[in-house]
């Protein structure tokens, strides 16, 4: 069964950021990272994508994350029964969890903190 994706408005931000990066870096190399995250959007609205437990987030949030191949990026997501909401785009060599505040938004309750 094919979820519905929602990708935030800050993911979608984090990744246009990214891809201006690394296409100022070497030409192609941001359209090498959009059609990566792209594959892993895919595979998240499929249900196909390996996804790993986010470090100090309780399991029963099911927020999760999906390691982008060949960059330092990680999908960050949150599974209901008919959605895959796309939290952050995030760099996996900064600062750990920020996108935290996003979740209130997503689920309705109370702000997170880490663990």
């Amino acid at each position: 069964m094919t979820k519905r994706l929602v990708v935030e408005d800050e993911a979608s931000a984090e990744l246009r950021d990214a891809a201006r990066f690394y296409e100022h870096e070497r030409a192609g190399l941001g359209v090498e990272l959009v059609d990566t995250i792209e594959a892993v959007f895919d595979a998240l609205a499929n249900g196909t994508a390996f996804s790993v437990k986010v470090p100090g987030i309780p399991d029963e949030l099911g927020i999760r994350r999906v390691h982008v191949s060949r960059f330092p990026y990680a999908v960050v997501h949150l599974e209901e029964a008919d959605a895959v909401h796309v939290l952050a785009v995030a760099h996996l060599r900064r600062e750990p969890a920020y996108w935290l505040g996003r979740v209130q938004r997503v689920l309705g309750s109370a702000p997170l903190k880490k663990t």
